[in-house]
């Protein structure tokens, strides 16, 4: 019987139902798993999906690192947090 952590996250953006990120960090191989548990309309953002991630490996950050490397980070991680983009009206 083998044991895996399970973290639940709120991210930015439209998330696919379910995947896995191979993306290495700090030189290391590092994998996650993440599936969507929930879509929810975001005046802020636009969408907001509440995903369940499984990291496979063990690096530093590595969860918030993965789903911005997909381009959909944690909601309110200064960290990792991609620019938003602005439109001023004058």
């Amino acid at each position: 019987l083998s044991m895996s952590k399970r973290y639940r996250a709120v991210v930015i953006g439209q998330v696919p139902e379910g995947g896995t990120i191979d993306v290495a960090i700090d030189g290391k191989d590092a994998r996650s798993r993440f599936a969507l548990v929930r879509l929810t309309r975001s005046a802020k953002f636009g969408w907001l999906s509440e995903v369940d991630l499984w990291p496979e490996t063990g690096r530093k950050h590595q969860l918030r690192i993965h789903m911005t490397s997909i381009g959909h980070p944690l909601v309110g991680d200064p960290l990792h947090q991609i620019p938003m983009m602005r439109s001023d009206d004058g």
